[in-house]
Parts: structure tokens; C-alpha cells; sequence
């Protein structure tokens, strides 16, 4: 006996389940994006209305409308340098509301706040 019990192949069980699924993510170049509410720097995202850069490496995402019931929903971030540099970033993210976010980049070795050109992110919750 293989010790595996229930298991299923069929896709259909996960796609589409609200918990399962990012309901946001966005794709950014941080270092082309402007102080203005429009998509500026963005290469691809999914219910993202507006980037928005309030200084060196901290950036506010807006959502396409209030995707989440409350605050409390979980986001993922990654930022790094292109190329054989891509080394040495850090991002952070913290929910703001259920139709806005906070995403911080920085150098790890220095602890700066850093412009980072290329930064992902995915938001996930109910």
C-alpha cells in the first residue's frame, strides 16, 4: 500500500476556489514607475488599477475594486536585479485596506530602500 489515500489528478477540484487562488499579482519594472495613479512601469497584472511609487522602493498597489472583505489578506513579493546581479533584494508587503497595498524593496546588504527592476507580487484571500 502506497500510503497516499484519496488523491485526485483532475484540476477542476482546485481552479477557481477563492482561497487557492490569487485574486490580484502584478508584474513591475520599479525603477520606470512615477508618482502618478496609472499602470507606468507595469509589464503585466491581473485586477491592478494603479501603481503608484511614493519614494525610493515603497509603492502602493491599488486593486480594481475592493477584492478582499477586510485587510487581512496574505501577499507575496519578490524583487530582484536583472541580469547575473539579481542578488542581494528583499521586498516586504503589508495590506493597507481590502483595495490597496504596500510594497517595500530593498538591498540586503546595505538595508537601503532600493528601486528594483524587477518586482512580483500575488495577493491571495477572502
Amino acid at each position: 500500500m502506497s500510503g497516499i489515500v484519496g488523491t485526485s489528478h483532475s484540476k477542476s477540484k482546485v481552479i477557481g476556489r477563492s482561497l487557492d487562488t490569487a485574486k490580484a499579482w502584478i508584474n513591475f519594472n520599479g525603477t520606470t514607475v512615477d508618482g502618478t495613479a496609472d499602470l507606468t512601469g507595469v509589464r503585466a497584472s491581473y485586477n491592478i488599477s494603479s501603481l503608484v511609487d511614493r519614494g525610493t522602493g515603497i509603492y502602493t498597489v491599488n486593486f480594481s475594486s475592493s477584492l478582499f472583505a477586510e485587510a487581512k489578506y496574505v501577499g507575496v513579493v519578490n524583487a530582484c536585479a536583472e541580469g547575473a546581479t539579481a542578488s542581494n533584494r528583499s521586498a516586504h508587503f503589508e495590506p493597507g485596506s481590502s483595495s490597496w497595498a504596500y510594497l517595500n524593496t530593498w538591498q540586503d546588504t546595505s538595508g537601503n530602500l532600493i528601486d528594483c527592476p524587477v518586482v512580483l507580487a500575488a495577493f491571495f484571500g477572502d
